[in-house]
């Protein structure tokens, strides 16, 4: 505890110093708390690339103990296997939140938005 936002923050900057093209982006609220984090690999902006039609997007998963809520964006190839896009953590889910994550995902993947969104159907998110 005290440390641990330091310590994601620090291993996100590793990842990116040995490999560009890996993209995060944290926002910070209140007491330099995060609220909002977001991360994609490198295979996985390819994978958008050839694969990014349609995306599966669900905040179902269980909060952490930082009361933040994980929701991956995933895919599924032509071969049936899983592919995660992106991830993020969400501090909430309320529309602010969704148009944020979205835009990240939005600038992380070369070729835009995806054309279809699945989703669970919060009522905050079809807004």
């Amino acid at each position: 505890m005290g440390h641990d936002a330091m310590m994601l923050l620090e291993h996100f900057e590793s990842e990116q110093g040995k490999n560009s093209a890996f993209t995060f982006t944290i926002k910070k609220g209140n007491e330099d708390r995060i609220t909002h984090c977001f991360w994609a690999v490198v295979i996985s902006r390819v994978a958008f690339e050839i694969y990014g039609d349609v995306v599966v997007f669900d905040t179902t998963y269980n909060t952490n103990r930082y009361s933040m809520v994980f929701a991956p964006l995933i895919r599924v190839n032509n071969h049936g296997q899983t592919i995660v896009l992106a991830c993020t953590f969400l501090s909430d889910e309320t529309t602010n939140s969704f148009i944020w994550l979205f835009d990240q995902f939005k600038k992380a993947m070369s070729g835009g938005a995806p054309k279809i969104i699945i989703t669970d159907h919060d009522l905050a998110m079809t807004k």
